[in-house]
């Protein structure tokens, strides 16, 4: 059995039978995936050690409502930047304002994100299989986590470039009013 975790759902394959499905109908799969730790009786039903909810924990730790409000802000972003980019529009240096700040929140709402996305794989990965004496076998993602620092380093050098344009919009504003008087 393997099972593949991810942001909105889980896929178990079973005996080469693949099976997703999102979080909030994980009790479907949630019955037939247990794992028996203690020999059962038949005055004793046994204990068992369900692995689809213990993958399923990663949803709790992970909230993926965070990265998923990050990529709205990104369209956000997109969209005014698109505004102030036409030649001839009213408000461009509001725009970039509005950018610039949604952009710094969008480094912090997608960097909190990816911390915990990296913490629960990271804690996953050194507890889980060591606590099942050998029983589970964690594998780390590596595709999932180079996408997320990936993401979130363009997102910063978008911040820092939102910046430093609003910075140089101030700057010129500055000397137009030094040229005035």
């Amino acid at each position: 059995m393997s099972i593949r975790v991810g942001y909105l759902g889980l896929c178990v394959n079973l005996a080469g039978n693949l099976t997703c499905t999102s979080y909030s109908a994980i009790g479907e799969l949630s019955n037939s995936t247990g794992l028996n730790l203690i020999p059962i009786t038949s005055k004793d039903n046994g204990k068992q050690l369900n692995l689809i909810l213990l993958a399923a924990t990663f949803n709790r730790i992970c909230h993926p409502r965070i990265l998923m409000a990050a990529v709205i802000m990104t369209l956000l972003i997109l969209a005014i930047m698109l505004y102030g980019a036409l030649y001839i529009v009213p408000g461009k240096l509001i725009a970039r304002k509005i950018v610039c700040f949604l952009s710094i929140v969008n480094v912090l709402v997608w960097g909190l994100g990816s911390m915990l996305q990296h913490e629960a794989v990271n804690t996953a990965f050194k507890i889980i299989g060591p606590s099942s004496m050998g029983l589970i076998q964690v594998v780390v993602g590596k595709r999932a986590e180079a996408m997320t620092w990936t993401a979130f380093t363009f997102i910063l050098i978008l911040s820092i470039g939102s910046i430093f344009q609003v910075y140089k919009d101030l700057k010129v504003d500055e000397t137009q009013i030094d040229m005035k008087v």
